[in-house]
């Protein structure tokens, strides 16, 4: 169940709201908390999702990034993941092309053994946990 924290990065066009990011926080138990998002990991939605993740990561032990509804990710968008995936964060759920792209710089998408993602913890290697630093 998701609990109703939505936050929803927009530009106006014509008065109407053009969706580019919607950050939601699914209701899971501690230690893990999971935020879905859903749009452009882009441009000036990049800090915001920062900033979210800063603040989970030190109320909560662990944080996964649902990327499944993620159709884009511009150059700041990469190097925010690979700053969130430094810090421990699990990226999970990519698409075909957001999956290797995010490969393709470095940063681990965590999947099942078949290959297959789902909603559950993943064991991260051992030679990813030296490469992490702060998200800063």
């Amino acid at each position: 169940m998701a609990r109703d924290m939505r936050k929803a990065y927009a530009v106006v066009i014509d008065e109407e709201a053009v969706m580019m990011l919607r950050i939601t926080l699914e209701e899971t138990l501690r230690p893990r908390a999971t935020l879905r998002l859903e749009g452009s990991v882009a441009g000036e939605w990049v800090a915001p999702l920062e900033r979210e993740c800063i603040g989970l990561l030190r109320a909560w032990v662990a944080l996964t990034l649902d990327l499944k509804d993620v159709g884009f990710v511009d150059r700041a968008g990469v190097e925010a993941l690979r700053r969130l995936g430094r810090a421990g964060v699990e990226i999970r759920g990519c698409s075909g092309p957001v999956e290797n792209l995010l490969e393709g710089e470095g940063i681990i998408v965590a999947r099942d053994a078949d290959g297959v993602d789902e909603e559950q913890e993943t064991v991260i290697p051992s030679e990813a946990l030296k490469n992490w630093g702060p998200v800063c």
